[in-house]
């Protein structure tokens, strides 16, 4: 939804932690300019490191070029677009050492698992999601926050550097 985008990039956040193709159909579009909201697609697409594909779905205006979109084989970013936090980064990058190959990228299930998700733990050993639990009350101790909340501050802080690049308002930035 072009005309709630920060919403809808935390999704987009989440899912380039999954290291998984991606093509994003920004629809509204028609929406968004009519609340005086200018959104650079291409600059947009850049700093997301993946096709945008401007929508007005209702209309059909944008799916012809979605269909040849998905025609073309895309690349997968294989780091963060984003930094956390120095100790959240250290305990990510421990944990990601600990895990045997999974199905599933190493960032985005150690990313999870530190987030607290039971889906992420039917992919660890019970000592695995221990060795998680003992680096989340670590950091907690450390920062005296939940890191959760330090998962979601830095793709939020993310998202707002993004925002701040592509989009204007009304003055066509």
């Amino acid at each position: 939804d072009a005309s709630n985008l920060e919403r809808h990039l935390y999704l987009t956040a989440q899912l380039l932690e999954m290291q998984i193709p991606l093509i994003i159909a920004l629809n509204m579009t028609d929406i968004a300019k009519r609340r005086g909201i200018h959104i650079n697609i291409q600059y947009l697409s850049r700093l997301l490191t993946c096709p945008i594909i401007p929508l007005i779905a209702i209309r059909d205006i944008g799916m012809t070029e979605l269909r040849q979109a998905l025609t073309i084989p895309l690349s997968i970013q294989s780091t963060l677009p984003y930094p956390f936090d120095p100790l959240l980064q250290n305990a990510l990058e421990t944990l990601k050492k600990t895990l045997p190959p999974h199905k599933v990228p190493p960032q985005w299930l150690a990313c999870r698992l530190l987030e607290g998700d039971a889906i992420a733990c039917l992919y660890v050993t019970k000592e695995e999601h221990i060795f998680a639990q003992s680096l989340i009350q670590q950091i907690k101790a450390e920062c005296g926050e939940e890191v959760d909340l330090l998962i979601a501050d830095a793709r939020y802080t993310w998202i707002q550097s993004i925002l701040k690049k592509s989009i204007g308002q009304q003055s066509g930035e």
